[in-house]
Parts: structure tokens; sequence; C-alpha cells
């Protein structure tokens, strides 16, 4: 890929959110927010790199499989002559439009709340619970990613009731916990899936 087929141009959103910046906090200070933004996206990049090839390696151990470095945050799985790609932890076990879909797209101009990160707990704050699930919890998670043409997500419960759903969800919770000895190894059938060629 050449250097020139790499750079993103900002968006329209990116632009006024500067432009509105500079004018209330002066050029400099916009400056200044800039490149700490960038600073700050590159070296997230780099560790959800690492936490993505960590997953996708322990999982590719038990089905024989081999991952290869594409460019990044692309991998290649390979197992003989059975070939699957993933972006990161985005599997391509769900139709992009069925996914494109969940996603919660802020209106034009709409101003946001923005966190820098999904969860605030560190690994040795999670523990994994290898207890029975009820049939009816299964059912509700079930009819909920049906409900959205998901055929994967994951499924955020409270109490016995489904409050989120995920259509890429972050597997490597299951993987970097403080018993990692009983944790459940959600990613190894979904990398089976992918390299069987089962995909929507």
């Amino acid at each position: 890929m050449s250097k020139t087929a790499a750079v993103r141009l900002p968006t329209w959103r990116a632009v006024a959110t500067r432009v509105d910046l500079a004018q209330s906090t002066g050029p400099g200070h916009a400056w200044r927010r800039w490149r700490r933004d960038r600073a700050l996206a590159q070296l997230t990049l780099g560790r959800r790199w690492r936490i993505a090839r960590a997953l996708w390696a322990e999982a590719s151990a038990e089905p024989g499989a081999e991952v290869v470095d594409l460019e990044p945050p692309v991998l290649e799985i390979r197992r003989g002559a059975a070939v699957a790609r993933v972006a990161g932890q985005t599997v391509a076990l769900n139709d992009p439009q069925a996914v494109a879909r969940t996603a919660d797209k802020p209106r034009v101009h709409e101003t946001i709340s923005v966190k820098t990160v999904t969860n605030f707990n560190r690994p040795c704050d999670n523990e994994s619970v290898r207890g029975s699930v009820s049939e009816e919890l299964c059912a509700v998670a079930v009819a909920a990613v049906r409900a959205v043409g998901l055929r994967l997500a994951g499924i955020d419960v409270v109490a016995g009731v489904v409050v989120d759903l995920n259509p890429i969800p972050a597997l490597h919770h299951h993987l970097h916990v403080a018993n990692p000895g009983s944790t459940s190894r959600v990613a190894v059938p979904i990398l089976r899936a992918l390299l069987d060629g089962d995909r929507p």
C-alpha cells in the first residue's frame, strides 16, 4: 500500500470540531490538543492490535491454525487450505449491513459525550463464572440477537435482564481475567466457524 493510499482524510465533523476548538480556546491550544489526540490514537491502535493478536493466537492453538500478520489491524488465520481474515477483534460471521444498523449514529452537528475507555476495570478485577445459565435467559439473549439480524453478538445482562447488545463483542475480556484457568474460550468456536466457511 502506498503512503498516499494510507492517508485518511478527516471527516467534516472532525474539521468542524477543530475549528470550534480553535475559536473558543485559541489556535495554540487547538494545535496542542490535535497533536495529543493523534499520539493517543496511535497508542490506542497499537494496544488494540496487540490485544487482538494475542486473542487470535490463543484461539488458533486448539484447531491447529496459524496466525499471520498482514497490514495492521488485519490478521490472516490459516489452517491448511482454509483461510480467514479478521480485522482486530472484528469477525466476519455477521452481515456488515446488520452491524451497521445496530450502530448508534448521532445526527449531523449533534453534540455527544465521548469517553476514552469503554471499561474502567482491569483484568484482575474480572473473573469467569462457569455456572449454568437458565434456558429462559438464553432464549431472551438469542431473541435479542436475532431481532437486529445478527448471528454473533455480545450480550450484557444485569439481574436477568438484557441491557446491551454489541455486534462486535470484546472477546479479549474472556481471555484477560483474574482466573484464566477457568475462563470460557469463546474465540475458538468463532474461529472454527470462520475457517470452515460458515459465513452469512
